[in-house]
């Protein structure tokens, strides 16, 4: 009785019980008349790639450089933090730092760290 009482003050399907052999409980979806309290899909913001990002490309090659500056040398995920971007993400920027003359790589694969470029 309290999970049905529950289900009425939270608006939602009440649940059916059955007893046979085992017992079973099936919840049911939010009854078209009732508010789900979930936003539908055109009022819902965009996620995924549409986000904007947590800052500018210049303000994250500032804040690799000012942690090197600081530090001294870094792995990738040393960064991963400092720029707020994923480990891929940060990659591709130490990636495109190193390209453009900005850092050095160095150590193997596994090993790998970055410094400013001398």
């Amino acid at each position: 009785m309290r999970m049905k009482n529950a289900a009425k003050e939270a608006k939602v399907a009440e649940p059916e019980f059955e007893l046979s052999g085992f017992f079973k409980v099936t919840f049911k979806r939010n009854k078209p008349d009732a508010p789900s309290g979930r936003q539908s899909a055109a009022n819902r913001p965009p996620i995924g790639r549409h986000r904007p990002p947590s800052a500018a490309p210049a303000d994250r090659k500032q804040a690799v450089i000012s942690f090197l500056e600081e530090h001294g040398k870094a792995k990738t995920s040393d960064f991963i933090e400092i720029v707020e971007l994923s480990a891929g993400r940060v990659r591709d920027l130490l990636r495109e730092m190193v390209n453009d003359g900005t850092i050095e790589k160095a150590g193997g694969k596994r090993y790998a760290y970055y410094v400013l470029k001398r």
